[in-house]
């Protein structure tokens, strides 16, 4: 009969493992790596996976034998989603199978289950357990920090009788590749080196993993964890740049996570950007892509000539409405209350790909990444809003455009063009009175591009013009991309440094704040859920992270705001 394990060696410490199927997890319904189980000892890993983790009853037996086959110390990986069932006598930590069936705990192979059947086999030789989780359902009401509480209910569910109780390492969203760094991290233990003592494997296994940064990332703020699991791809980009932040600071957790989201996400534009993040790779120069072709000569000739400008649209001053009173928004947008704003303009749609060409026509700096990737951009009728722009770039537009349109005479010496506070922004879409959405009060995925609109991409700039325009004719403030305000949130990622209400005549702009210090981002984009994309909802960005979905527009303030 066939072995029904797939064993591989341990050769040059280096394992080669094969492939790892996805499947859509019947209890989340999210797609995930396949649930598999490894145990690492004698110097070859074991994968138990397909028909013998059919059931509870044979994922148990089968850890159980390839346990007791091995000498000496063993490291057990668990790759899979994690369920916690809420009952009266307690709660029930299981691992979900690939037959698992959503309310039902005998389907799952429970946290009391594993822990005997590598009880029985191990017979008291040292074990390390690895759970890499790509998601976790909870029964009832969701966990908080729940790769914590999942180290502690295995540790609750190791039999008392037993030996020495595991060492439990913990790693948030598995992937397709935690296979193979499995295998590449435990191959470098050296097993079956002489000068190795019997009893040192389990503390070398656990110092490698560790050092990889996977014991560490228990330690992930919960927002990141929120992104990384979403099945939307935008939570996932959105993720990227929080692990690059932590990453610059030295979190090993983080890279490593970073790396994964590069290597392993289903979806192309999230692996695209981690990439980027992770790579740090050079961006483009304009004279590279112009002399390679990406950019045609006609489209930059025109650009060089100051064509492609945007139009700026008169807004009212006055006392204007801001925020939301409950139960609407989150405790950052409330409470509902009035500023005093002196009038200003503001350009009619986010600034496009060819207006900041013009800008980068005279400038010579870096273009954004996608620009080399995408010469579509550039086709007749193609005029999406610029993305993969920090604050800093932004910032730096407005100052070129400034003293662009004060050299023709368009604009006084009284004024300069600045990104719109946050209060500028949501007085101009809430069309100064506090209105939900440019169009009113009820959402409607018709007037702009979010996610349940169902396109999935940039748009081109005014395709929802003139239904999703406000009173005043701007035009995307909902949508398509979010856009960066010169309103500063806080070096906090969950509450804003500068709260509601806002003086009456202040509204906090501070340009020259540290690049540690997040900026306010409002609209929402093409991938935001219905619920955060309206007027009120802010946002929030670290400064010198270019974004996917990422944009900006300009206003025309007194030169001293």
């Amino acid at each position: 009969m066939a072995d029904p394990y797939t064993t591989t060696p341990a050769a040059h410490g280096k394992a080669t493992l094969g492939p790892v199927r996805s499947y859509a997890s019947p209890l989340t319904g999210a797609t995930g790596p396949a649930s598999w189980i490894g145990l690492w000892g004698n110097g070859s890993m074991t994968v138990i996976a397909g028909p013998m983790l059919a059931s509870p009853k044979t994922a148990a037996a089968a850890v159980a034998r390839r346990l007791g086959a091995v000498n000496g110390p063993v490291a057990v990986i668990v790759s899979a989603v994690l369920v916690r069932f809420r009952r009266r006598n307690g709660p029930i930590w299981s691992v979900v199978l690939p037959g698992s069936v959503a309310g039902r705990p005998k389907s799952t192979l429970r946290f009391t289950e594993l822990a005997a059947a590598m009880a029985d086999a191990a017979a008291g030789q040292p074990l390390l357990l690895w759970l890499d989780v790509s998601a976790l359902t909870c029964i009832g009401r969701r966990e908080s920090g729940w790769l914590n509480a999942a180290t502690a209910a295995f540790v609750a569910a190791w039999p008392e009788t037993a030996g020495p109780t595991p060492t439990v390492l913990t790693s948030a969203c598995a992937t397709g590749d935690s296979l193979a760094t499995a295998g590449e991290f435990l191959a470098r233990g050296d097993a079956n080196a002489p000068d190795r003592e019997p009893d040192a494997l389990g503390t070398r296994l656990a110092a490698l993993l560790t050092a990889h940064g996977v014991e560490a990332s228990v330690t992930l703020p919960e927002h990141i964890r929120t992104e990384l699991e979403a099945t939307d791809h935008g939570s996932r980009l959105d993720a990227a740049v929080e692990l690059a932040h932590l990453s610059d600071s030295g979190d090993r957790a983080a890279t490593a996570l970073l790396a994964r989201l590069a290597s392993g996400d289903p979806v192309a534009s999230v692996r695209s950007y981690a990439d980027k993040l992770a790579r740090r790779r050079e961006q483009p120069r304009l004279a590279t892509l112009r002399s390679a072709g990406t950019i045609p000569r006609t489209v930059y000739c025109d650009a060089a000539r100051g064509i492609f400008l945007p139009t700026l649209l008169p807004q009212l001053g006055g006392p204007v409405s801001i925020g939301v009173d409950p139960p609407l928004g989150e405790p950052a947008d409330r409470p509902r209350h009035t500023v005093d704003l002196a009038p200003y303009l503001l350009s009619r749609t986010p600034i496009t790909d060819r207006q900041y060409l013009t800008y980068l026509a005279e400038v010579d700096l870096p273009c954004p990444e996608h620009w080399a990737e995408e010469p579509d951009l550039w086709r007749a009728g193609s005029d999406r809003p610029v993305v993969m722009v920090s604050y800093y770039d932004a910032v730096g537009y407005c100052a070129w455009l400034t003293g662009h349109l004060r050299a023709t005479g368009a604009l006084p010496a009284d004024q300069r063009v600045a990104l719109p506070s946050e209060i500028e922004w949501e007085s101009a879409t809430g069309n100064a009175r506090g209105d939900l959405h440019p169009w009113g009060e009820v959402p409607d995925p018709t007037r702009c591009n979010i996610r349940a609109t169902g396109i999935g991409h940039l748009s081109n700039v005014g395709v929802f013009s003139p239904r999703g325009d406000t009173e005043t004719g701007c035009a995307d403030l909902i949508g398509n991309v979010w856009e960066w305000t010169r309103s500063i949130w806080g070096p906090g990622y969950r509450t804003p440094a500068r709260t509601y209400p806002y003086p009456p005549t202040r509204d906090h702009p501070d340009a020259l704040a540290a690049a540690t210090v997040r900026r306010v981002v409002r609209g929402g984009a093409f991938y935001y859920a219905t619920d955060c994309a309206n007027a009120y909802t802010r946002n929030r960005m670290l400064p010198h992270r270019p974004h996917p979905g990422g944009g900006f527009r300009v206003a025309v303030v007194k030169e001293n705001r």
